[in-house]
């Protein structure tokens, strides 16, 4: 009895403590009281770029939302889409949205940050700076545009009782226009390899000038379409996508100019160390890329490492793959002639970006992450 009263007693008095206890409501630092330092503004950056592996972005929802089942593919139920009840992609999209939106504020914010604050840097490391976060801004907004059509483009920081929440859509013309204006201004800061202002290897991930014209040629390719100014718009305009066309033969140009001085890009030796997680994260063939994006270690790029078999021999270090996706026996199977190259044991195919040199008539491919 005496043991039971005992009990009794430190467990209302656990809830009395319980129930007393102050909270100290902790907040984020304003933008005021941050950036004193030029390291400040480095960690800053880096932490928009995390951003680009989270659960929100390319370390699953981005993915999960591109991953439809169709007639050719399957998914498993991590990828596939709520027509079965067992997997919610509304939930997932939405996932998408914020994450992409998160980087658009972050990058907004050091944006304003480095306007207000940036004379402490050097001139040389603040236009990189700038070059980097209009580069990510970009690419979100680009990941936006894609999935959801007009949306809020907002170029300038939330800020908690000075700006409003409350945003309207703009056309996808206008978007489209904002990414290549970004890009542009981008191009203008960014290096053009990874030594220099670069660290070499230590800043491998990071966008250079030539991944900010393989991204400004996709805009432009949107806006020639019926997004924007092509046919099927609610604004066709045949002159504006002769310009855009232009354009984008002008950018690959740019970046056939630059590879030619620097060796950036360039098509690797061999063709699988663009998979191999010991040799990727230097490969020269990609303009750009978030790095170290698989959840496990040893696994290879997320991308790679979801829609490769499980031990296959084709991502990661230990030979297997996460199976998230696979071809469909109808599509395999029946599709195809006995006889057909495109099902040869050993032959492994992805879609490549290809550009075409119009000075020599080089073929000459690159693969584009974005």
């Amino acid at each position: 009895m005496k043991s039971i009263i005992l009990l009794l007693i430190f467990l209302l008095s656990g809830i009395y403590v319980s129930c007393n206890m102050e909270e100290k409501p902790y907040t984020s630092l304003p933008i005021d009281a941050y950036f004193e330092t030029p390291e400040q503004f480095g960690y800053y950056l880096n932490g928009v770029y995390s951003l680009l592996v989270t659960g929100n972005t390319w370390g699953g929802a981005a993915i999960a939302t591109t991953l439809f089942d169709d007639d050719d593919t399957q998914a498993s139920n991590t990828y596939r889409p709520g027509t079965d009840g067992k997997y919610d992609m509304i939930n997932r999209t939405a996932d998408g949205w914020r994450g992409f939106y998160t980087i658009v504020q972050q990058a907004n914010t050091f944006l304003y940050a480095l306007d207000k604050k940036g004379d402490i840097l050097t001139p040389d490391l603040r236009k990189r700076y700038r070059g980097e976060a209009l580069f990510l801004r970009a690419h979100s907004f680009m990941e936006l545009v894609r999935r959801f059509g007009p949306i809020p483009l907002r170029i300038e920081p939330y800020i908690e009782g000075v700006s409003s929440q409350d945003m309207a859509r703009s056309e996808q013309t206008i978007v489209y226009t904002q990414i290549v204006n970004d890009l542009k201004e981008a191009s203008q800061y960014l290096p053009v390899n990874y030594s220099g202002s670069y660290a070499s290897d230590k800043d491998r991930g990071r966008p250079t000038k030539q991944a900010a014209f393989g991204l400004m040629m996709k805009a432009y390719l949107h806006l020639a379409g019926a997004e924007a100014y092509g046919v099927g718009s609610k604004t066709p305009d045949p002159a504006k996508v002769a310009d855009c066309y232009k354009e984008v033969v002008d950018a690959g140009d740019s970046i056939f100019h630059w590879a030619s001085i620097t060796g950036f890009p360039a098509l690797e030796q061999k063709y699988m160390d663009i998979f191999d997680p010991k040799t990727q994260n230097k490969c020269n063939e990609i303009l750009f890329v978030a790095q170290t994006l698989t959840n496990t270690a040893g696994k290879g790029v997320e991308i790679a490492f979801t829609l490769c078999p499980p031990v296959s021999g084709w991502s990661g270090t230990d030979g297997s793959g996460g199976g998230q996706v696979t071809l469909r026996w109808d599509f395999v199977g029946k599709k195809f002639y006995g006889n057909d190259k495109r099902v040869e044991w050993g032959k492994h195919w992805l879609i490549l970006f290809i550009m075409q040199n119009q000075a020599n008539k080089d073929g000459i491919m690159y693969i584009v992450l974005m």
